[in-house]
C-alpha cells in the first residue's frame, strides 16, 4: 500500500497535475491465477484546464530516427525446429475499487467512483463487471455553461468486446428553467435527449435554450429575458 501526499503528474493529458490520496495494492497467485486487489480512497486529482497549453506533435516520419528491421531468434529457431508448442495462459483477476476520487480543474469538479472486475475468459479475453461512475452534484463545464451532475454512471455486463451501458443526467439553470440533458443506452448505441423543469417546453426549444442561454420570450416569466448568469 502506499500514500501520497503530493505526487506531481507530468504525462500526457496528466501534465501539470496533482495527486493526494491513499492508494492499496494486494495479490496472490494462485495456479495459473493472478489476482489482485487495487483500492483508492480518500484521493483527489487536480488537473490543468483541457482547453489549456497544448503540444502538437508532427505525425511526419522523424529525420533523425531510423528502424532497423532484424530477425528476432526465436524465429529463427521456430523455422528450424518447428512450430513451438504454447504454454498454459496466466489468467487475471483484477477488482479496482474507487471510492471516491475527487477530480478538478477549470473545467469539472467532481467525485468518481468505482467498483469494476477484470478477468480473462478461458480464450484469453479481458471481461469487464460492474460499474464506475460520478456522485451527484460534481459540476462540469462545455461550451461556455456549468452542468450539474445529477446521475452519472456505466456498467459493463463482463461482454468480450465491452459495450458498457449509459446512464446520465445533467441539469443546468436557465433563467427560470431547469434544463436536464439524459443519455441513455449504451457507448455503441447511445441516445441523448432533452426535457426540461417545468415541462412545457419541447425539445427543440430546449436546445436553443441550451445553445442561447435564454428562455424564450414568449415563455419567459415577468417579461426577463436576460442570459444566463
Amino acid at each position: 500500500s502506499a500514500r501520497s501526499t503530493l505526487f506531481d503528474l507530468g504525462l500526457g493529458p496528466l501534465k501539470n497535475s496533482a495527486f493526494f490520496g491513499n492508494l492499496g495494492v494486494t495479490g496472490k497467485l494462485a495456479g495459473s491465477t493472478l489476482e489482485a486487489n487495487v483500492k483508492l480512497s480518500n484521493g483527489s486529482l487536480k488537473m490543468a484546464g483541457l482547453g489549456g497549453d497544448r503540444e502538437l506533435h508532427s505525425t511526419q516520419p522523424l529525420a533523425d530516427v531510423v528502424f532497423q528491421q532484424k530477425q528476432d531468434p526465436r524465429q529463427a529457431a521456430q523455422k528450424k525446429e518447428g512450430p513451438v508448442k504454447p504454454s498454459r495462459s496466466m489468467k487475471l483477476k483484477v477488482k479496482v475499487v474507487v471510492e471516491p476520487l475527487r477530480v478538478r480543474s477549470d473545467d469539472f469538479d467532481v467525485e468518481a467512483e468505482t467498483d469494476l472486475r477484470a478477468a480473462t475468459d478461458n480464450k484469453g479475453r479481458l471481461r469487464l463487471h460492474g460499474w464506475a461512475g460520478l456522485r451527484e452534484g460534481g459540476t462540469i463545464s462545455a461550451m461556455g455553461a456549468r452542468y450539474t451532475v445529477k446521475r452519472a454512471r456505466v456498467r459493463f455486463r463482463g461482454k468480450p468486446e465491452p459495450n458498457p451501458t449509459l446512464d446520465v443526467v445533467l441539469s443546468r439553470h436557465i433563467q427560470t428553467v431547469i434544463v436536464l440533458i439524459d443519455v441513455g443506452g449504451s457507448a455503441r448505441a447511445h441516445k441523448i435527449s432533452f426535457r426540461s423543469d417545468p415541462p412545457s417546453y419541447s425539445e427543440a426549444q430546449i436546445i436553443n435554450m441550451i445553445a442561447t442561454g435564454r428562455v424564450e420570450k414568449a415563455n419567459a416569466k415577468d417579461g426577463d429575458t436576460s442570459g444566463e448568469q
